[in-house]
């Protein structure tokens, strides 16, 4: 993420000419307004939405992510359909799970494309995901997300959440540290 930010506040300085001192302010108004500064940059500034997505996903996962095998057997061992749920594009989500070679282990990819015109964090966006599923309601669903005001907006519309926070920093329950702790976490819910 540290990169795909920095991607993020070049585009806003180098593409749509945003002044280097202001970038701060007005991501964190972006963000806290819509969840995404995509959502506010395109309001502002009518940017191309692909456009900026092609930009801020290009990095080298190299240098951020490893296969772990450790991954795998955790993904192996819950047989419960999964899904991604990502407010990143589709092209990025296939290349994360491609390299972290656990793509197999997830039906779908429901990315930015598939909600629009909402994204997460936003109440449409999981409504918009509850149809695409073809579920009538919440029920049966957990849904694990590392960012705040997603696990917020989900409970807030009945979806079972788990916060990961490797920090540790926030109150909301339930919330665990690393992904590989959920296995624990379920046994212990059952």
């Amino acid at each position: 993420m540290d990169c795909i930010r920095e991607r993020i506040i070049l585009y806003m300085r180098d593409k749509v000419g945003i002044n280097p001192e202001l970038i701060p302010a007005l991501r964190e108004k972006y963000l806290t307004e819509f969840g995404t500064t995509l959502a506010g940059l395109k309001r502002d500034f009518e940017i191309d939405k692909q456009n900026y997505l092609d930009f801020v996903h290009d990095i080298d996962l190299n240098q951020f992510l490893k296969k772990e095998q450790a991954l795998i057997q955790l993904l192996s061992g819950f047989h419960q359909r999964k899904v991604i749920f990502t407010s990143a594009n589709l092209v990025h989500a296939e290349r994360v799970l491609d390299y972290l070679e656990i793509k197999e282990h997830f039906e779908k990819i429901i990315d930015i494309q598939s909600t629009h015109p909402y994204l997460k964090p936003q109440p449409d966006a999981f409504n918009k995901l509850l149809k695409i599923l073809d579920y009538e309601t919440w029920d049966g669903c957990l849904f694990i997300d590392d960012q705040l005001i997603n696990v917020t907006t989900a409970r807030n519309i009945s979806l079972q959440s788990i916060l990961v926070d490797e920090n540790l920093k926030s109150d909301f329950k339930p919330s665990i540290k690393h992904i590989y702790e959920l296995k624990e976490f379920m046994e212990n819910e059952q």
